[in-house]
């Protein structure tokens, strides 16, 4: 309740509207089924001198307050007001659409019942989406997001005593990238996201998808985002991308060896098979490596063409150790094997249901435990 206050407040101050906060409303007297009641709540309120019944969903169906809407307006004849934090593009649409009303802390309003559309200025409707997939740099920032906002929701204090997380910080329910050199001097290293243009280049294009707001003028501009990890991976997950490139089988003398040791991650049913119960069958272990060590590796296997044993290299599109790096701050993981993000990203279409179904859990496990 605190949090919708401290929300409506930073809204009205932003817009200059004035919004008062009432009593909450006991989701069980609204026609909702079990679950809804649970992640839905319903709070009085005015804008202006008109009353209104607030709605905050904190579930995980992706637009469900497009049926929720009319289900409550069986019960009661005050206006519904949907508040959020931001919205993406694909969910202001189908809002739209649907003409239901909404508020964001971002300053986005649209209330048809007082005649207020949308203030002037703070969204412009992208006539195209991006593309259905994300791009590398896209993929490494969003994945970057949602990494760091688990890390500040678990253990605020240690996150800023990092030197690698001073480009974020919190404000209430949004989570705030200072600026993009800040991120590239600073956590970008790690994510191979180490200037500004590409931070620039893949910023444009979550702003593009509604998942990151820019606030401020070019030079001192900052980025935000819903500060919930959960919520955002969830938004996320439909677009990412395998990180494979390719993939080659190599013969080595010994696994792993000296060449290649502290340069590889274990990847697929190899990874899998260490951090869940799925077990490694596979003649051949797999790992996966990035572009600049792949001669390297390749060489090293060439100068070995009699050797019995071997592994399967995959070649990412990007270098993947330190989300490993980056992911072990948020919970206990070895350290040499794919991170459970792009595991899910590497398996999510895979039509093997038994593995598909355990990147799931696992994924499902960073926020549920096990």
């Amino acid at each position: 309740m605190d949090r919708i206050i401290s929300q409506l407040h930073q809204i009205s101050q932003g817009t200059g509207i004035p919004i008062t906060v009432g009593e909450a409303v006991e989701s069980s007297t609204v026609a909702m089924g079990l679950s809804d009641q649970k992640n839905t709540l319903l709070v009085q309120g005015m804008i202006l001198d008109q009353a209104v019944l607030f709605l905050v969903y904190n579930g995980q169906r992706a637009l469900r307050p497009v049926v929720l809407f009319p289900q409550i307006k069986q019960s009661t004849n005050t206006p519904i007001v949907l508040l959020a934090t931001q919205l993406s593009t694909v969910e202001r649409r189908e809002y739209l659409r649907h003409l239901l009303p909404f508020m964001t802390s971002d300053g986005e309003m649209f209330l048809p019942f007082m005649g207020t559309r949308l203030l002037p200025g703070l969204v412009t409707e992208q006539q195209v989406l991006p593309p259905d997939k994300l791009a590398p740099a896209e993929q490494r920032l969003a994945l970057t997001l949602v990494m760091a906002q688990l890390i500040f929701e678990r253990s605020p204090e240690h996150a800023q005593t990092r030197p690698e997380l001073a480009a974020f910080s919190t404000a209430n329910d949004r989570f705030l990238i200072k600026s993009g050199q800040r991120f590239a001097d600073t956590i970008g290293k790690q994510v191979n996201i180490n200037n500004r243009v590409t931070f620039n280049r893949a910023a444009k294009q979550l702003v593009a998808r509604g998942w990151l707001k820019a606030l401020g003028e070019t030079k001192d501009r900052v980025y935000a985002c819903q500060f919930n990890s959960r919520r955002l991976f969830e938004q996320i997950a439909p677009f990412l991308t395998s990180p494979v490139q390719n993939a080659n089988r190599v013969q080595f003398a010994e696994f792993p060896t000296s060449t290649i040791a502290d340069d590889f991650l274990y990847s697929g049913v190899s990874a899998l098979s260490k951090v869940t119960m799925i077990s490694d069958n596979q003649a051949l272990p797999t790992i996966i490596i990035d572009r600049t060590q792949r001669q390297k590796v390749l060489s090293a296997g060439q100068s070995q063409l009699g050797a019995a044993s071997g592994c399967e290299v995959q070649v990412s599109k990007y270098q993947l150790d330190g989300f490993n790096r980056l992911f072990k701050q948020i919970q206990d993981y070895p350290e040499n094997v794919l991170d459970p993000f792009h595991l899910y990203a590497l398996y999510q279409d895979d039509r093997d249901g038994r593995t598909q179904g355990e990147v799931e859990e696992l994924v499902d496990q960073i926020w549920n435990g096990a």
